[in-house]
């Protein structure tokens, strides 16, 4: 199984370039990457805001540069869970990676890593949030996460996308009600098992 991967710069006015090029890839590839995950317009508000703050810092200023430095972690943390998509969409088969991103070389083959452990709730900082958290996993591409909002029916178990962090901030939710969330590892060799299920009522 192949492993994709995005060879992304990290300087910003490169990196802006290399986001609108792939994007431009999904989007003519939407036959096999039907639902991108971010979406291709939430990527291109992220990358005409980073192209704003890159313009703003170039005038001086820490707080402008501050914010264009916040605005390049915004995009590569999407780019992240777009990482992920891509990865689970082309179920490791080479030749759809190569339709959008690259084929990460690599010098041995690995099996499956574990699944996440410690999946941790806590009530969220606002109305409607769950705060979920997670001990990492090494060698993870990303993870993929699932969210359940009837507890106990395995039928009901719906995908949220996928993230690079080891906490996620459900919100949106029913004030009160209960429910329950789980992650597994994405890799080269492919997707793990579930994590131990974490239910919590929201805030």
């Amino acid at each position: 199984m192949s492993q994709a991967t995005f060879k992304l710069s990290n300087t910003v006015s490169k990196l802006i370039a290399q986001v609108r090029e792939i994007m431009v890839k999904f989007i003519a590839n939407v036959l096999v990457y039907a639902t991108p995950n971010p979406s291709m317009a939430t990527l291109k508000t992220l990358t005409d805001n980073l192209e704003a703050s890159e313009g703003a810092a170039m005038k001086g200023g820490t707080d402008k540069t501050k914010q264009m430095n916040l605005d390049k972690k915004l995009v590569k943390d999407n780019m992240a869970g777009l990482l992920g998509y891509t990865q689970s969409t082309s179920g490791g088969d080479a030749a759809k990676i190569n339709l959008v991103a690259n084929v990460k070389k690599q010098s041995s083959p690995k099996g499956l890593l574990p699944a996440p452990t410690d999946v941790r709730s806590i009530y969220g900082e606002h109305e409607g949030e769950i705060l979920f958290r997670w001990k990492g996993v090494v060698g993870k591409s990303t993870y993929v996460m699932q969210f359940n909002d009837t507890p106990g029916d395995d039928t009901k178990w719906k995908e949220i996308g996928f993230t690079g962090k080891t906490n996620y901030n459900a919100s949106g939710l029913v004030s009160g009600k209960m429910y329950s969330f789980r992650i597994a590892t994405v890799s080269a060799a492919g997707i793990s098992g579930w994590s131990n299920v974490s239910s919590h009522k929201a805030t």
